[in-house]
């Protein structure tokens, strides 16, 4: 009966692995495309928003065409699109193996960029 106990005890004491999974309803749509076409939907979206075209081949030609550093790239993709990520080293340079999966999101927030203020005290005096 003791060794049962202990089993119990060394079961619950085991370290679990860190695994932050994304809701299963959340569209996924992303994950199934190819390299290049992620990379023709990012420049037809910076076309359509900034009216800038990126004549780049892919993300790598990019980032030497525009000296950008993939860290600092990845860093504004995710504040601008409020989107958390594990805290690791990414490895950026392996084409065999993507470089970040569902379970390095940890978070997903959103982005308020306008809030109209309204000063309740100042409206009640104003309708009065």
């Amino acid at each position: 009966e003791d060794f049962g106990l202990n089993m119990n005890k060394k079961k619950k004491n085991k370290k679990k692995s860190r695994h932050y999974p994304i809701a299963n309803h959340v569209d996924r749509e992303w994950a199934s495309l190819s390299p290049p076409d992620m990379w023709a939907n990012v420049k037809a979206e910076v076309k359509e928003y900034f009216d800038f075209d990126l004549n780049c081949d892919s993300s790598d030609s990019a980032v030497e065409t525009y000296g950008l550093q993939k860290t600092s790239l990845l860093r504004e993709i995710c504040i601008k699109c409020g989107v958390q990520v594990l805290l690791r080293e990414y490895n950026f340079d392996s084409k065999h193996r993507a470089t970040f999966t569902e379970e390095d999101i940890i978070n997903i927030f959103p982005i308020v960029k306008h809030v109209n203020p309204k000063a309740t005290d100042a409206y009640h005096f104003f309708q009065s």
